[in-house]
């Protein structure tokens, strides 16, 4: 209660005819109720679920512009929304700086032993991180040498199931979760890996996949709507698999 009213009071305090932007946090969602009208409240929408749109769209009314940061959250609001709020909505996708993810050397590769990285949430419910001790599972009977690292933060609770599935599928000594990462650490990082596996059953847009892209690793993703499907042309710029299909990956 206290940090709401102290996010209040701060935000009353801006100059007169200032921009509110948050991202769909429902800590800042609550606070647009009490904010002086004269300021503008800019909403990026990070989200396909139902629950980020509920809370994305809450006070649609007060709100002066929402983003959409991939074609399928355009879709997702234009259908969420009456008709009188789509001119409230623009499609500004996540992009990144090239210039910062200079393109891996395969050629200093000095082994044959496969690097698979993931790096973002670990979670299952949105990024289908229970499927990857499977795949890894079905890679080890094929006699395929890997290692398969993980970077990110564990969400919902997800750092015991990571630990016991690894273990229910005998692939204790080919995943390895390697902590968190920095923003400016993620370049340089994932230069060192071969491929970017992307298991997701739900994607806003996908940022980890096009940071893969740009250091020049083969990317594996799910086949999302107007997202995944919107960022990798199949079969050229890498591949993309049933979301649900094990054997696809």
């Amino acid at each position: 209660k206290n940090t709401i009213k102290g996010m209040v009071e701060y935000l009353n305090g801006v100059p007169y005819d200032s921009i509110f932007s948050h991202f769909g946090s429902p800590n800042w969602a609550c606070v647009i109720p009490y904010l002086r009208p004269d300021i503008k409240i800019v909403v990026s929408v990070h989200s396909i679920t139902p629950s980020a749109l509920k809370i994305a769209t809450a006070y649609k009314n007060r709100i002066s512009k929402f983003i959409a940061i991939s074609w399928e959250v355009e879709n997702k609001l234009n259908k969420y929304l009456s008709k009188t709020h789509h001119k409230k909505i623009s499609l500004i996708t996540n992009a990144l700086d090239p210039n910062y993810y200079p393109i891996r050397d395969f050629s200093k590769k000095t082994n044959n032993k496969i690097r698979i990285v993931f790096f973002g949430r670990i979670e299952d419910v949105t990024k289908g991180c229970d499927k990857i001790p499977k795949i890894a599972r079905k890679l080890k009977d094929l006699g395929v040498e890997f290692d398969w690292d993980f970077y990110g933060y564990f969400h919902w609770g997800y750092n015991d199931r990571f630990y016991n599935l690894n273990k229910e599928y005998d692939v204790e000594n080919n995943i390895h979760y390697k902590g968190c990462l920095n923003p400016a650490e993620v370049a340089k990082t994932i230069q060192e890996y071969d491929i970017f596996v992307l298991t997701s059953n739900h994607e806003g847009f996908g940022l980890a996949l096009i940071e893969a892209m740009a250091v020049g690793l083969a990317c594996v993703a799910s086949r999302i709507h107007n997202v995944t499907d919107r960022i990798i042309k199949d079969g050229e710029e890498g591949l993309l698999c049933d979301k649900n299909d094990i054997s696809e990956f």
